[in-house]
């Protein structure tokens, strides 16, 4: 065998029978934070309970999951460690919002992928504004997404540069 091993992309996986899950799509993603658990707004987080219980059996949190129904009442999820956090954005209309601060200092920010230039909505602006104080927290250059899981609840992401 040769070449070179790829890297891992998750870090444990289980499988768990949850009787709870009847109506809910084939595949799940689920992010567990320190208080709180975020999933699909359509599921419920008691549902996923026996999947979280035993991601949490092998994963210190925050970590973020994806489970995949089997067979029945049978699910299987592999989850890995995450830097992730969950916030409060009000009054933006996106899917993903983005910044990223480079090592010189200079700063980029896009919405849903398109990069955001001149003045900007105040909500929107304040998002950003709390994406960099959250990136700035962890590392002097950095990229730092959010995504929008519905009711205003984002899940932010960073990463170094």
């Amino acid at each position: 065998m040769t070449g070179i091993a790829r890297a891992r992309r998750w870090e444990t996986s289980v499988s768990v029978e949850v009787h709870a899950l009847n109506d809910a799509p084939a595949e799940l993603a689920i992010y567990a934070y320190e208080a709180e658990i975020a999933t699909a707004p359509d599921v419920p987080s008691p549902a996923v309970a026996p999947l979280i219980e035993a991601l949490d059996g092998e994963l210190s949190r925050p970590w973020e999951a994806v489970a995949v129904r089997q067979e029945g009442d049978f699910w299987a999820a592999a989850g890995r460690r995450t830097r992730g956090t969950l916030i409060t954005i009000q009054d933006v209309d996106a899917a993903s919002l983005d910044v990223a601060v480079g090592p010189d200092g200079s700063r980029s920010a896009s919405v849903d992928g398109a990069t955001a230039a001149g003045p900007v909505d105040p909500a929107l602006d304040q998002a950003f504004r709390e994406l960099e104080r959250l990136g700035r927290l962890h590392f002097q250059a950095f990229a730092a997404r959010a995504d929008n899981l519905g009711d205003g609840r984002w899940r932010v992401s960073i990463d170094p540069l």
